[in-house]
């Protein structure tokens, strides 16, 4: 049904702001519809002439708000609304006239001109979307967005080093932000770091520096269902009060994890994650940063931040492997001396070497994991830090963070792992590009770029400049989702698959 004007309503329609578009709604058909208050607001505010219709949404951010299907595929940015999280669900920032009850940003929606005046929501045109967020945003029938198949849903976690220590919930399908998962305590001074799924991807476990607690995931849920507070071990095998927990490995089975205390005086804790409980720990290691293991889980090897070391730890066992092949050392470049500082290490797939980001020589190094050798030394882009691994495809992911590009910072080498040749080097699409991670079951690699020095494209709920990431396919190494670039929340820092083939 058609909605039915009088002339002289019309008329005064255009002269008045706060009558324009109010009109019969028509409910969508289907189970895209919104619910009847939400559907007042968006088919008489957002989904008209000019905004984000049929007719107009390609010149309006790609940003189509017509039932509630479309606006859960995002626009030209990614996702504008995040069921359950109204801090941040971009679309309030656009709607709201009153900064008491959250953010304000412009344009204004809808956008009001001389040649058709049109009059901001209300307060209560305001609550009434931030309620239904806050309760999901549901659709009529009360269907939330992303919640069919819990179990086995393709899913990335993005762990934030800013923004009030929160994981996005990207989902694989459509490469959008989901979920928004809150963790450590936003009075203190804290930075989220660390993010593994367990190898059955029911879990996920995340680090937060300068916060003592580590914290367990149902990743059925997207919800925090069990910690540990480190306090104890933490005096017990580094110095106390350091509180830097940084990066993981997990078993294969799932049932343990190496976590490392990023401090001067730090260590390493072997979690038992059943139970949450430390089972043991490898005391007064120096800046241990990134871990891995060897297959059968009773070795592993852990990066010293500064200097030229990996620790070998095994049972209460603690050795040294050099990285470039002088005495071992875990002092920070100094006095003309440029160290290789070690930062990330990854396991070849059949385990046999081991791959580390030398974050001051700007190189990988590869180093023999039975002998601690080195292999071969592969030179990358300024400031290599993160890696990631294709268990389908001989590649080996390394975000360089501050490599000079024409158009942004930062660039992304590819190795092939079985020749030890550059395949390719991706640039122009990042700035400061730290977190990445590989989907071998669904052909598919993330990178986050944390912006960090940059500006930002789309505010945030915490002021400063938004993230991004991209996805790209791993047979082609070209962009997926049609190219797009997907805001998301201050410095996105680390990711991981939940399902990896």
């Amino acid at each position: 049904m058609k909605p039915k004007y009088f002339p002289v309503f019309f008329v005064l329609a255009i002269l008045f702001a706060s009558c324009v578009h109010k009109v019969k709604v028509v409910p969508q058909p289907g189970a895209g519809e919104f619910p009847a208050d939400v559907a007042v607001i968006m088919q008489t505010k957002c989904a008209i002439s000019g905004c984000h219709n049929q007719a107009s949404y390609g010149n309006a951010d790609s940003l189509l708000l017509d039932n509630w299907t479309h606006l859960f595929q995002g626009g030209a940015d990614g996702a504008v609304v995040i069921p359950y999280s109204t801090a941040f669900s971009t679309l309030l920032y656009y709607v709201n006239t009153n900064s008491q009850l959250g953010p304000i940003y412009q344009p204004l929606m809808p956008v009001s001109t001389a040649k058709t005046p049109l009059a901001p929501l209300t307060s209560a045109e305001y609550a009434t979307l931030s309620n239904w967020i806050k309760n999901g945003a549901p659709d009529a029938q009360g269907n939330i967005a992303f919640a069919t198949d819990p179990d086995t849903r393709q899913k990335s976690y993005l762990i934030h080093g800013d923004c009030d220590k929160i994981i996005a919930v990207i989902d694989a399908k459509t490469g959008l932000a989901m979920r928004v998962i809150p963790i450590g305590d936003s009075s203190n001074g804290e930075s989220g770091h660390g993010i593994k799924f367990s190898p059955d991807g029911m879990y996920a476990y995340a680090s937060v520096i300068g916060f003592n607690s580590f914290i367990k995931i149902d990743t059925r849920t997207d919800k925090v269902v069990a910690s540990i507070d480190l306090t104890a071990a933490q005096s017990l095998y580094a110095s106390a009060g350091s509180n830097s927990w940084a990066d993981m490995v997990i078993s294969p089975t799932g049932d343990s994890l190496l976590l490392c205390d990023f401090a001067g005086i730090g260590c390493a804790l072997l979690i038992n994650t059943q139970t949450m409980t430390v089972i043991n720990g490898w005391p007064t290691l120096v800046n241990p940063h990134a871990p891995t293991a060897n297959a059968t889980i009773d070795t592993f090897f852990v990066t010293a931040q500064y200097g030229n070391t990996i620790y070998k730890l095994a049972n209460r066992y603690i050795g040294y492997i050099s990285v470039n092949g002088a005495t071992h050392s875990t002092q920070a470049s100094s006095n003309g001396t440029v160290q290789p500082d070690p930062h990330f290490i990854i396991m070849s797939p059949d385990h046999t070497k081991l791959f580390v980001t030398c974050q001051d020589q700007n190189n990988v190094k590869v180093i023999d994991a039975h002998s601690g050798a080195l292999l071969d030394s592969i030179a990358v882009g300024t400031f290599p830090q993160d890696m990631a691994i294709s268990l389908t495809q001989p590649y080996l992911f390394v975000t360089c963070k501050e490599a000079p590009v024409v158009n942004g910072l930062g660039s992304v080498y590819i190795i092939n792992y079985n020749t030890m040749q550059i395949a390719k080097v991706l640039q122009d699409q990042f700035y400061a590009p730290h977190g990445i991670t590989v989907d071998d079951r669904d052909g598919l690699f993330y990178v986050a770029s944390s912006n960090l020095g940059g500006t930002s494209h789309h505010p945030t709920a915490c002021g400063s400049p938004d993230g991004w990431y991209n996805a790209y396919y791993l047979n082609t190494l070209q962009p997926a989702f049609s190219d797009k670039r997907f805001s998301i929340f201050s410095d996105p820092y680390a990711m991981d698959i939940r399902f990896k083939q």
